[in-house]
């Protein structure tokens, strides 16, 4: 819901990224604004980022390091989970994360009623969507703060 109190959420349509280019603001809002383990809501300045599997599992798997950090193997999670999980592989902690690990395409920009800034670099298009009408308007200028 937005600040004015409609029922209008505001989305993003991202140009292609690499994914070994991992943008951390992308990251936070691909994850919803919530710890990937644990849920707990999070803000952009409590959360951390996780590699999912270490960057030394990647070493060992002849793979490299550089290749670790990814959208496919990073998520936002809290600072006691991420310690708490520290180097050990996903079966080896025994949790799974509540997000798919992808390169994002679409991310949602509404957090609490608030349009959360998104590099403007980053957007193909603006997209919001009027839940009481049912309407997807596309637009290629942000929406309003």
């Amino acid at each position: 819901m937005d600040t004015s109190g409609t029922n209008i959420e505001h989305y993003a349509r991202l140009k292609p990224l690499l994914d070994t280019n991992v943008v951390r603001t992308v990251l936070f809002l691909r994850d919803g604004y919530r710890c990937v383990f644990c849920r707990i809501p999070l803000t952009y300045q409590s959360s951390t980022v996780d590699h999912y599997w270490s960057r030394d599992f990647y070493k060992k798997a002849g793979l490299g390091k550089a290749k670790a950090t990814s959208f496919s193997n990073c998520v936002q999670c809290c600072e006691p989970c991420n310690a708490r999980k520290g180097n050990l592989l996903p079966e080896e902690w025994g949790i799974k994360p509540h997000t798919y690990l992808a390169n994002p395409s679409i991310v949602r920009l509404d957090h609490h009623g608030k349009i959360h800034r998104l590099q403007t670099q980053l957007i193909a298009e603006h997209i919001s969507y009027n839940a009481k009408t049912g309407e997807w308007i596309v637009s290629k200028t942000p929406p309003p703060a």
